[in-house]
């Protein structure tokens, strides 16, 4: 897939970035990263690929006032 593909164009201007992440899902636990961001959502890279719909818990070490909550992996 190209920057120009059909299936990588976005509605929203995206911002290359990188972020390290652990979270879990279920039981596993996942080393990943946050590659870009937009003001419709974040791209997490992992080691291998989640399903579309996998819900991924966690900690937030950049603010930790706020309290960490499930996120939905969706489609775009």
């Amino acid at each position: 897939m190209t920057a120009d593909s059909p299936a990588n164009r976005r509605a929203e201007p995206r911002l290359p970035v990188h972020f390290e992440v652990d979270c879990t899902s279920g039981d596993t636990f996942l080393y990943a990263h946050i590659t870009d961001i937009s003001s419709m959502g974040i791209f997490i890279s992992t080691d291998k690929p989640l399903p579309v719909g996998t819900v991924l818990r966690w900690p937030s070490r950049r603010a930790p006032r706020r309290p960490a909550g499930p996120r939905r992996i969706g489609s775009s």
